[in-house]
Formats: C-alpha cells, structure tokens, sequence
C-alpha cells in the first residue's frame, strides 16, 4: 500500500499519515454526497477569516489544485475522475457560489515517490453585518509531499491559512 507524508513547510518537518481506507464510506466532498467513491486520501484547506466577516454567498468563490511534480504518483479526484484522458488527474478546480470551508478534495496515491501540489483559493468575504465593502482574497500553496510504500493508506493532507483583517 502506498502512504502519504506531508511536509510542513514553517518546520521542514515530514509526518506519515495515519493509515485510513476511506473506500466505501459516504461523505460530503466538494460540497457533493459521495457514496462508495474510491479514494485513500484527501487535501483540507482551511482558512481563518478575520472576526465579524463571513464568505459571501452571493460571489463566486474559487479554487484550483494542480499536481505540479509527481503526477505519476498522485491524482486528484476519486477515480471516475481521474480516469478520464489529458489534465483530469492532474487539476481538479471550481468556482461556486456554494463553497464551504473546510474544502475537502480527494486524492489518490498512485505511486511512491516525490510529488507537488499547488492550491489557490480565492474568497470573497463580507462582514457579518453586511454594510461597508466586501474583500477579496487569493492564497495559493505549495506543497511538497512524499508519497511512500508504507503498512497504510493516506488520510488527510491539511493547509491552513489565515486572512488578517484590517
């Protein structure tokens, strides 16, 4: 079976992750039920708007995932995803009014060996009273992982962020 370790980048330290099979468990991905879908990992991207301000449900939230390096050792997507020719496997990206944070987006380990990602979020947020002018935030994340023949599967790799208000 192959793992995942995450490299935590304000460390420079690598920590395997724990070993979970995902594989036949209902869930909510993307914002999608999933039922059954055949993934061993998964990418949580969380972000900290600053106190009093919320995403606006009325603009187009954003987000890209792109496998920089390593693409013949992980895939984004669960399988009917990334079976499909050219960049599917590679990209998986969205813009949704409906977005929620934590986003939640599978992964695959195909391979061991060295792989990157690269994420961008774009948020639109508001304060929670609605009056004055809304923000607009992009962050965008590389990370490198290393993906191991290991004892178990993936569970999660997580990026955090914060957005700091003014």
């Amino acid at each position: 079976m192959l793992s995942v370790e995450a490299i935590d980048l304000h460390y420079g330290a690598a920590q395997a992750l724990r070993a979970v099979s995902l594989e036949a468990k209902a869930g909510e991905i993307d914002g999608k039920k999933y039922d059954g879908v055949s993934y061993t990992a998964s990418l949580v991207v969380d972000v900290q708007l600053p106190a009093g301000y919320h995403l606006n449900p009325a603009a187009p939230q954003r987000y890209r995932v792109t496998i920089e390096s390593g693409r013949e050792r992980l895939a984004v997507g669960n399988a009917d995803m990334t079976a499909r020719s050219g960049d599917a496997a590679y990209q998986l990206g969205k813009t949704d009014k409906a977005l929620r944070l934590p986003l939640v987006l599978p992964l695959r380990p195909t391979a061991a060996g060295a792989a990157e990602l690269r994420v961008s979020l774009t948020l639109y947020y508001c304060r929670e009273d609605n009056t004055g002018t809304c923000r607009i935030k992009t962050l965008v994340w590389r990370a490198p992982v290393e993906v191991t023949a290991g004892t178990g599967t993936a569970q999660e790799i997580k990026l955090q962020g914060k957005v700091e208000g003014q």
